[in-house]
């Protein structure tokens, strides 16, 4: 499923032109890194990466999910979590993630583009 979610989230992140650097997930949430153009509106996104992946998960795994959601096509909270990082190294990104103790930030490689910004969402 999460192999799924994944390919769902490099999907909708290419249609905003956007990249998904990194991707954690377990059971219950999920981390996501990307790189998104700034003058894209961050809420929109999310919902659609919400929504998106919703519809595509009980689409493919409706059986299996009815039993935790009791049929109910949900997924997601409404609730979301983001650290912009814009023109910082994703080192010291890695670095402020530990001390916030956020230690499911797993490595990922640099890439630098104008007008790129590297998010952390959970």
């Amino acid at each position: 499923m999460l192999l799924d979610l994944e390919k769902t989230f490099k999907s909708v992140l290419k249609s905003w032109d956007a990249e998904l650097v990194e991707f954690y997930g377990e059971a219950d949430y999920v981390h996501l890194l990307i790189s998104y153009l700034l003058h894209k509106l961050l809420s929109t996104l999310i919902s659609n990466l919400k929504s998106t992946s919703c519809q595509n998960l009980w689409k493919d795994f409706g059986d299996e999910l009815a039993k935790t959601y009791w049929g109910k096509k949900v997924l997601w909270t409404e609730a979301y979590f983001v650290a912009s990082c814009g023109g910082v190294t994703i080192v010291a990104t890695k670095d402020l993630c530990a001390k916030s103790g956020l230690t499911r930030l797993i490595s990922v490689r640099s890439r630098r583009e104008e007008g790129a910004n590297r998010e952390v969402r959970s």
